[in-house]
Order: C-alpha cells, then structure tokens, then sequence
C-alpha cells in the first residue's frame, strides 16, 4: 500500500508520487528497491501525436535500466469506445540484449482517419517483475489527423534558453501554423532544433551533438485570449548529455501570461521558465525571459519601435551667468515621430500614468513639443528654464506615424533641480517607533495580543521610497555578524512598503501598522530604509520585544510549555536529524483549547489544538492562527519558502496509509503527567515548487513510534532554526529526487497585518515652461570605481 500525496496550489492539484511503502498498517518504513529490468515509458512521450496525411503509424519508445539479456514485455491496450478496429496496438514490444531502447509501433490506415476526430488508447507495461515504482508503466496517448495549416515563416527571438545559459540576442525564422479548429492556437515549428542552437552556441551540429541531442519537437502557443498567451509545459526537443541537465522544457510563469499584439507574441521579463529533469544538482526549473527578449513573430507582423526613455542630464548654467536650466535626455525608437511631454511640479511618479492620460487625449495643461523633431535619430535633449529649486517630474509621450500620442509608451522620470543658489539638498525625514499594542493601539489588541503582536509607526514627509523589515533581533545580529549591513539585510529580506505607506506617510504625516505572528517574549528589531524625493537616504533600526504569556490563571491537566520533538533516520549513510521546539499554550478561558507553535518547523507558525482527557489525545487542528477563514492548511500550499518566492512549502499529516495529507495531527498525552509523550501521525513540512506544484523534497518529517518527545519548559533545544541553511531532503514524492543546500536561507521574518492603501494624492500642478533644444551635457569623468549592478541571471525555481 502506498502513500499518495496531493499539492493544491493555485487552485490546481498537483499529484506527485510515491510518499512511501511500508509492510503494515503500522509501519512507515521505505518501500523495496526495484528489481529485474525496470522497464517504463520516458516522461518525454508526447500526449498528443499530430499525424500528416502521409504518416500511417506512430512509435512510441520504451526504455529500461538492466540491459543485460533480450526481454519481451506484453503491452496491454485499451482504446476509446467506437473506435477498435482503427488502431493497430501490437501485444508485447522486445529489447536487444544491450539496449536500453525498444520501440512501440502503433499502425493505422490514414484514410480511415476523420479530421477533427481524437482516437485515444492507454498503454499499460504487463510485467510486474521488470517494473519500476519510480517511473511510468502507464500512458495515455491521442493521435489526431494534423490540425494545423501553414501560415508561413515568422521570426522567433530567443529569451528561453538564455536564462539558463546566459541571454544572446538571437532570432531565427521558423515555420509557423494555425490549428484549423482551435481560433488562436499556433504551433511554432522545431522552434528549438539545430538552427536555433547552432546559432545560440555560435558552434556547428556536429560540434554541439557530442553534449546535445535533439528530437523533433514543435511549440504549441495558446493565443485565444490575446490578452492573457500561455504556453503549456512541453518537451523542447533539446537534451543535455554531458553534465547531468536531461531534457529541456518550456513553460510560461502560471502567474505571468504573455499577449499577441499586431502579430507580436511577447512575455513579461522573468515570464517564461526554462526548465531541466536530469540528475545533475543545478537541474531544475529557473525564471527566464530576463531581459524581455521572448518573442515571436507571426508571418507577415511588423515591428514598430516606439520606446521612449527620459532621464534628468544636469544643471545647465546659461549664458547670462545668472540663470539656469535643467536639461532632460530622451531616447527614442527608430518609428517615432515626435514627443509631447509635461514638465510638474513635485515627485509625482506615482501620477505619471494619469499624466499620460491627460497627454494623450490632450486635456492636461501645459504640454509642451519638441521643435524640428528629427525621426531616427535615437536621442534628443533639451533644456527647461526652471526658476525655483526643488522637485520636478517630467512625462512623455512619443508620437506614432500619424502623429498620435502613445499613452502605453509613456516615460516618466523625477528629478531634484538646485539652481542658481545651489542650496543644500534637504536630508531624508523619516522616524520609526515601536511598542505594544495595548499601549498604542488598544482597538486592535482582540485580534493582536501583545505576546504575538508589535506595533509601528513611521513619519516623515516628501519621501518616495520606504522598505521595512521585521525580524528577532538575534537573527539581525547573526546576520550582522556575517558581516551583513542593514542596507542588504533590508534587500535580502524586507518588503516594499512605497505604495502602501508613502501616499499616507507624505499626506498626513505618519503610517502605522501592526506586526503579528510573532513568538512571546521576543526581542524583535525592526530595520527602515527610506529614499526623499530628493534622492536623499536614510536607514533606522529599532528594537522592541513582545510580552510574556500569561499563563496563571490555566489549572487544567495538559503540561503547558515547551516540548522537543526530535526523530532520526539513516538515508544512504548519512544521520538525518528533523527537530524542533513546539510551544503548548492555552487560548484564554478554556482548559481544553490551545495554540501549537512550531510545529515541525521553528518558524513562527501558530495552529489551533484540543485536549480530550478522556483519551488523553492532542489533536491539532491544522487551522492556522490568524487564519481561521481558511479552515484546515494541512495537506495544502501554505507559504512562500524562500526570499525569492520560488519555493512554496506545506504542512501534511497523515493519519494512515489511504491518507492525501490532510489529517489532524494526533499525540498521545501521559496520563500521570499531562506531557505530550508520543507521535501518532505521520507529519511532514515539504516543498514544492511554486510555478508548479511539484514537490521537490522535506525539510521536516516524524514518523510514529520513532519521534522522541520531551517536555523542556525552560529548554534550550539544539532543534533547527529557520535562519540556518536547511537541506531539502529527497523523498519518494519528488519528480526530481535529489538533495541539496544551495536554497536560499529561510530566515523568519515578521508579517503585517492587512491595512487598506491610500490613494496617492492627485494634486498634480504642470508648468508653462520655456523650452528649447540643446546638446546634451558632457557626462561626467571616470573615477575608477565601477558599481557591479548584482543581476541573478539564473532565478532558480527548484
């Protein structure tokens, strides 16, 4: 019997394999090697075949691992109702003594075959002894008479491949079809095949197939929706042979689609996703499209270049000697025609795209032209003779061939102008507070206990940018002993809070907010990074700690306090520890209801528990403290598990072998003492990748029977902590089993709680500016320091 687990992520449930086998309704122990010749069929088998008038058969490989002796496997079939008699299944495919390969050839008589019609058959490998648990003994397969009518050569620019190799600007023309059922649907054909590598590698075919084969494969682009493209994950074609990588797949962000504009195919930067099943332990699934090259060109789509950028290029001093002038740089694509902008008052960004509105339909005050345009030639300057120091913020529009303003090509940029009088540029206003909420926002404290909670506040005024962190303050020393500064502790860590805060903060003077889930008696330091309008910054820390739990008033028989939860087990030679320090707490007024933080994991969790005294059972709940609404998270996506957002971890309980996950958690209480003593279920934190729902490994597991569990009220657990360097642990539910540490560092730290957004101010004062024409200012000499700007390149997914 096995153990099936389900990962639901963003409303789609993704079903791994295998969690383990085990020889009782008692035991958890790892299933049985494989034996005999492990014979499967490889995951790159397509689920679609599209037959040409042509072809009369479709071959379907089968692969095993013992190549040793010549084997016969039987192959069971089963086709679609109405449809026998078309398709010809043999009954048993044969291997060579020595080869891993033997093919499957499935036959048909074309002309019986009706356009528009699928003819489906599943294929089952009938040969218990030379199977493998790890792999597929079954498939099943559609053949379809070809869907798909020629529209002609297009154009594709890679931003795929380039994510895992570095980006080239590399495009190839390539053969490009329409389905003739499906409105929107195109097929790109061999996108990827050996035109398109040779030219990525800048090598010849027979240079590259010493490390890289290819299978004829084409591209399926789903454009019914123009405003929302996805591409489905499939098989690139491309194969790495010598470093471990294996196949190569393509797939689109599930949370970024792309859109087809005048026959342009594009994605947003870090939109498509590169992705890699081999053995090697950099094979996964990474981001790509980072530089927004990704696209494809439909026969006969045209590309018109209407960028625009505005830069501030410095302080012009004129000729009087008494006066100055701000000058501002455009750069413009090749097809415009001509740019229309606005010169306002005040760091005003954040109004730019109402701006632009206002520009393109002409109401906004005071736009202003640039005289004897001249197209094509990429850059333009001008000066604005600007008479007060202070703020300013320019938006442009380019103009398109007829001359007509283009609001989604618009460019903004803010600048501090000093003037004449050169006047000190004002430092960054900012303050940071913190304090408990009973002190401060007492409204709140139902909600926000001050043993989970910690109120902030920020004031300050003309600010533009603000990033806050809240983390325990012995993490912020680690970090700070690495030799970390709060500058890249807050870049590594913090949170954006410039939407959220700014508009309140330069409005009315202040923003506050509440920082929840936190552990009692704490000490939590808070670290502010903010940015003026005048490109001054500022960076703040402050510290304060959460209350203690009042617990005096519980009489109830459950030992309250802390508890070690420790098990150990041997996988390929090496000691595997998952330990952690839980904390038992009763919810006010009840002595049978409780909160369980830690569980599985030291990183701040909370869920809802009960006492049942009369079987001495602790049963948690899976609700999550803070939120209820949810119901039980067990068995289900729960939170992003590193910085990056790529991984996603969950909580599963598994009361028996039948189990998906989603069982309470079940201990066993001794009834002298009151402790929690024993495991009864099987509990596991795992990870997933968060495209797509894969589970990539544990970090946590304890079986039953074999956790050991001391009460330590006042212990200090050698349990892991979540600001160590933690290994995904290989376990029978990855597609990709491997282990490793090269994540990023899951490192606690502190949410908020939900508060609306304000509404940025919308009093917006254009000038009557004069303008003209001018040569750009010289830029500024070398001082031999050139600031490395860190890119990842490669944002791993897994």
């Amino acid at each position: 019997m096995k153990y099936i687990t389900k990962f639901l992520l963003m409303g789609i449930v993704a079903v791994a394999g295998l969690l383990s086998a085990c020889t009782s309704s008692d035991d958890f122990e790892p299933g049985p090697k494989d034996s005999g010749a492990q014979v499967y069929f490889p995951n790159t088998i397509p689920s679609e075949f599209n037959v040409g008038d042509d072809e009369s058969s479709v071959t379907i490989p089968v692969r095993r691992v013992v190549t040793d002796e010549a084997l016969t496997v039987n192959i069971l079939a089963s086709i679609e109702q109405g449809q026998e008699g078309i398709l010809n299944i043999p009954s048993s495919v044969s291997f060579e003594a020595g080869s891993d390969l033997a093919n499957l050839v499935i036959t048909f008589n074309h002309s019986a075959l009706v356009d528009g019609t699928e003819y489906k058959a599943s294929l089952l490998l009938n040969d218990e002894q030379n199977l493998t648990q790890y792999g597929n003994n079954m498939i099943d397969i559609t053949i379809i008479p070809w869907p798909w009518e020629e529209l002609g050569t297009g154009k594709y620019r890679d931003g795929w491949l380039g994510g895992f190799f570095g980006e080239k600007d590399v495009e190839i023309d390539v053969t490009i079809h329409k389905h003739k059922s499906q409105e929107g649907v195109y097929m790109v054909e061999e996108m990827f095949g050996w035109t398109f590598m040779t030219e990525f590698f800048g090598a010849t075919q027979s240079d590259l197939s010493g490390q890289f084969s290819y299978t004829p494969a084409n591209i399926v682009i789903n454009c019914a929706n123009p405003q929302a493209v996805t591409i489905a994950e499939q098989y690139s074609g491309i194969t790495e042979n010598s470093y471990g990588y294996g196949n190569f797949y393509i797939m689109n962000d599930p949370e970024q689609v792309g859109t087809l504009e005048n026959g342009v195919i594009s994605f947003p930067k870090k939109g498509i996703i590169v992705g890699c099943d081999g053995t090697s332990e950099d094979a996964g699934y990474y981001y790509s499209n980072n530089s927004g090259l990704f696209r494809i060109m439909l026969p006969g789509a045209q590309i018109t270049d209407y960028t625009l950028t505005a830069a501030y290029g410095g302080m012009l001093v004129n000729s009087d000697n008494t006066s100055a002038s701000a000058v501002i740089d455009f750069t413009y694509g090749t097809d415009v025609t001509g740019i229309n902008y606005v010169i306002a008052e005040g760091d005003v960004e954040a109004s730019a795209a109402t701006l632009a509105a206002q520009i393109a339909n002409g109401t906004a005050e005071n736009i202003l032209t640039i005289e004897d345009f001249v197209v094509g030639a990429g850059s333009v300057s001008i000066k604005a003779d600007l008479t007060t120091p202070g703020p300013y913020t320019v938006v442009a529009l380019p103009l398109d061939k007829e001359n007509k303003p283009l609001e989604s090509n618009a460019a903004a940029a803010s600048f501090y102008f000093p003037g004449m009088d050169g006047g000190d540029i004002p430092d960054c206003d900012v303050e940071a507070m913190m304090g408990s909420v009973s002190e401060n926002k007492p409204d709140a404290l139902e909600k926000n206990p001050d043993e989970s909670s910690l109120y902030f506040k920020i004031s300050g005024s003309e600010l533009k940018t603000l990033h806050l962190l809240a983390m325990s303050t012995s993490n912020i020393e680690t970090l700070v002993a690495q030799g970390a500064s709060y500058e890249e502790i807050i870049a590594s860590y913090g949170e954006d809070f410039s939407s959220i805060a700014v508009p309140t903060i330069n409005e009315t003077g202040y923003y506050e907010n509440i920082w929840i889930n936190l552990n009692e008696n704490t000490s939590y330091t808070m670290l502010v990074q903010a940015t003026n309008i005048y490109g001054r910054s500022k960076v703040l820390a402050v510290e304060k700690s959460t209350a203690a739990v009042d617990t005096s008033w519980y009489t109830g028989e459950l030992a309250i306090g802390k508890y070690d939860m420790v098990y150990q087990s041997v996988e390929d030679g090496e000691t595997i520890t998952s330990s952690c320090t839980f904390t038992v707490n009763p919810v006010k007024g009840s002595e049978n209801e409780f909160t369980i933080k830690d569980l599985g994991l030291n990183n701040t969790t909370s869920w809802y528990a009960s006492y049942d005294s009369a079987t001495h059972k602790f049963t948690v709940s899976g609700v999550e403290v803070g939120y209820e609404d949810l119901g039980s998270r067990f068995g289900q996506g729960w939170g992003y598990y590193d910085q990056a957002r790529t991984m996603i971890l969950g909580f599963f309980s598994f009361a028996n072998e039948q189990s998906n996950g989603t069982d309470p958690c079940v201990f066993s209480v001794d009834a002298t003492t009151g402790q929690i003593n024993q495991l009864e279920t099987l509990l596991q934190v795992l990870v997933a990748d968060a495209a797509s729902g894969k589970i990539l490994g544990y970090l946590t597991q304890y079986l039953p029977g074999e956790t050991v569990i001391t009460y330590a009220e006042n212990a200090s657990s050698s349990a892991v902590q979540p600001s160590s360097k933690q290994a995904i642990r290989h376990t029978a539910t990855a597609k990709y089993m491997k282990a490793t540490d090269r994540f990023s560092d899951h490192v606690a730290t502190a949410k908020c709680a939900e508060m609306p957004k304000s509404a940025a101010h919308s009093g917006v004062r254009t000038l009557d500016v004069k303008t003209a024409k001018c040569e750009p200012l010289p830029a500024k000499p070398y001082n031999g320091k050139a600031k490395i700007s860190k890119k990842a390149v490669n944002s791993p997914l897994m």
